[in-house]
């Protein structure tokens, strides 16, 4: 049996050094600080929504996203 762990704080930062966007590119397009960003990058859970956000602006599929944070177990 197979299962899929994600880690999408990971995701985030590895979207980040992919694209090379800096956090406050980021924290300017959600309109938060970025201290917030900083914060999603600890984070190992967001919801769905946020998660199709983040996807959208990397301009990515949420399974590339997500497989970004991962390890199939």
């Amino acid at each position: 049996m197979s299962y899929y762990h994600a880690n999408i704080g990971k995701s985030i930062k590895v979207a980040l050094a992919m694209r090379d966007i800096k956090n406050i590119e980021l924290a300017e397009h959600f309109n938060v600080l970025p201290q917030q960003v900083i914060r999603w990058k600890g984070m190992k859970d967001h919801s769905f929504h946020r998660v199709q956000d983040f996807c959208a602006f990397f301009k990515m599929s949420v399974d590339e996203f997500v497989r970004l944070g991962g390890a199939e177990g």
